[in-house]
């Protein structure tokens, strides 16, 4: 989703594919505005995120909340 709410030419434009991506820091400001755009170009955006209170905010914003701490977790 661009500033004026359609899709991405920056993403959109160039790719005929839908994308599955994960986010690590899934709950920062740039990742849920990334989210936001992915999920409104119609792609999978998945956020990492360690603390569950802040899933429903990846959801609101389209995206799929995963809980997992990178420095404690195996991958």
């Amino acid at each position: 989703m661009n500033i004026k709410g359609g899709p991405s030419p920056l993403i959109s434009a160039r790719l005929d594919i839908d994308m599955d991506v994960s986010i690590a820091g899934g709950h920062g400001q740039v990742a849920r505005r990334l989210i936001r755009i992915l999920a409104g170009d119609g792609h999978t955006a998945r956020g990492l995120i360690r603390n569950p209170d802040h899933a429903a905010d990846i959801e609101a914003d389209g995206g799929v909340a995963v809980l997992c701490d990178l420095e404690r977790d195996e991958v």
